[in-house]
């Protein structure tokens, strides 16, 4: 009998189901979401919302110019964070919508 990560498990089990880049979208858009808190605080969540992620892009709207330069400035250190925390590219880059 050979012994298995619990994690190994349920990616595979994920992935049988045909569920896995669902999860992976989700936990990409709580990893942004957690992001732009640690960095603006809790009020930069009013005026930014991760939309979905679909092809490897993160579809953003923002209400709020300064943020949205913000965003754009840094989006390559946001993109590093997010895939450093999923293990993965995830996400290849930003598509940020004015609203």
């Amino acid at each position: 009998m050979s012994v298995h990560r619990l994690g190994d498990l349920l990616e595979g089990s994920l992935k049988r189901a045909g569920i896995q880049q669902k999860v992976t979208a989700t936990h990409t858009i709580n990893e942004f979401r957690i992001i732009v808190q640690r960095k603006w605080g809790k009020q930069a969540l009013k005026r930014i919302f991760p939309k979905h992620v679909k092809n490897g892009i993160l579809t953003v709207q923002v209400k709020d110019s300064v943020y949205l330069a913000e965003l754009k400035l840094n989006e390559e250190k946001f993109v590093e964070e997010i895939n450093k925390k999923n293990k993965g590219a995830a996400v290849k880059r930003l598509r940020l919508l004015v609203n």
